[in-house]
């Protein structure tokens, strides 16, 4: 049953899930943006804002907003929810083994691996002068597919399965729509593999996944946790990785001053991605449920509703970013939500900045430029936003 929508609150029949709607988040979510701060959909019986300043908040402030009671929330779901939807206190204790087997001495040697990975493949597709490929095919998922399932300890067989699985994964944050099924028809193996690749004893000793167990061989979290952490990191470092890195291939790609720029001062790495993330946000929706009466701009949501944020049109936020359908390298770019927020942001963020760090690093030394051919595919998925398919013509330096 549900409850008494806010008053004062504006309406919207929009379905932001419709294939329109993933083909085009401008006329959908952005429009809502504008519409109002905060704006019911009858369709979902949710609340939705697209303002980077309100979505933020939501996303954050763990204490008013539940992951747990999200909208779509699916207690079955084939997602690895132990991150993802525990709140406190059982979400911090989980994410505890995550933490320390990411220590810094880790991460360093994580970058060196994956440097070295980087320069090979890049060494390898610039060989022979200008050279034409599918970005995600053969360049963006043969380095993320070997270097992170590499840290985890998964089976070499089979990694291209990853690709389907985070498909999958990010399919269920949202309705369970006619796309949600098509995804699930097709998705047996792929899930059969992902699990069984992922059991302690189909991973490589002394990997990260294998740490995972070994914190419940001391009680800190039971069996079954440790396997879904070893899933929760898996998606974060994998699929999540792959949409930022096409995201922003296609950013420079489009924006070939930028690529320049970036060339001339290799120091703006991690602004480049930053800004990425806010110009392209991986996911297009973040959902909670209110814990209790919150106020937006003088409309107060009820506790128990739901809410969402729509993360495309929050880093377009021109509140909040000026010309924002600009990818601009000299932008000071702080506070964007592309990788969530609060103790619910992204898990494997540090690790998915590195690689991208590594691979955009080796590019910059060896691609005058970046070429488009032909059109960008989209990503066709409920929440995952961004470029599924390149072809591009790359340039030697």
């Amino acid at each position: 049953m549900s409850l008494p929508v806010a008053p004062d609150c504006p309406h919207s029949d929009l379905d932001i899930f419709c294939m329109d709607a993933i083909l085009h988040p401008d006329k959908y979510d952005v429009v809502l943006r504008e519409m109002a701060p905060v704006v019911y959909l009858p369709r979902y019986d949710m609340y939705v804002t697209g303002r980077h300043e309100h979505s933020q908040k939501i996303l954050a402030n763990d204490d008013q907003f539940s992951a747990f009671k999200r909208p779509f929330f699916e207690p079955a779901s084939v997602r690895a929810d132990i991150l993802i939807t525990d709140d406190r206190p059982k979400h911090p204790r989980v994410r505890r083994p995550i933490q320390r087997a990411m220590s810094p001495a880790v991460m360093r040697r994580m970058k060196e691996d994956f440097t070295i990975e980087a320069d090979r493949l890049v060494d390898s597709i610039m060989a022979n002068g200008v050279v034409e490929l599918e970005g995600r095919r053969d360049l963006v998922g043969k380095y993320v597919l070997k270097v992170f399932p590499d840290i985890i300890g998964l089976p070499e067989e089979g990694r291209m399965n990853l690709l389907d699985y985070g498909d999958v994964v990010f399919n269920t944050f949202g309705p369970e729509n006619a796309l949600y099924h098509d995804t699930f028809a097709k998705a047996g193996p792929v899930l059969d593999w992902v699990v069984d690749a992922c059991k302690r004893e189909n991973l490589a000793p002394g990997t990260l996944g294998t740490q995972m167990y070994e914190a419940a061989d001391t009680g800190e979290i039971d069996e079954h946790e440790a396997m879904l952490l070893v899933l929760s990191i898996l998606s974060a470092g994998s699929d999540s990785t792959i949409v930022s890195l096409m995201n922003t291939l296609a950013a420079f790609a489009k924006f070939p001053d930028q690529w320049d720029l970036l060339r001339n001062n290799p120091a703006l790495m991690r602004t480049a991605l930053e800004e990425s993330l806010r110009y392209e946000s991986i996911t297009r929706f973040l959902g909670r449920g209110v814990i209790s009466d919150f106020d937006i701009e003088g409309v107060v949501i009820p506790a128990e509703a739901k809410i969402g944020a729509l993360m495309y049109a929050a880093g377009r936020d021109p509140r909040r970013w000026e010309n924002p359908e600009n990818f601009d390298l000299s932008r000071q770019i702080v506070g964007h939500i592309g990788f969530g927020a609060g103790i619910h942001a992204c898990v494997g963020q540090s690790v998915a900045r590195m690689e991208a760090e590594c691979l955009f690093g080796a590019l910059v030394k060896r691609v005058s430029r970046i070429e488009v051919m032909g059109e960008a595919k989209p990503i066709i998925n409920n929440v995952a936003h961004g470029t599924f398919g390149l072809d591009l013509r790359l340039h030697p330096a």
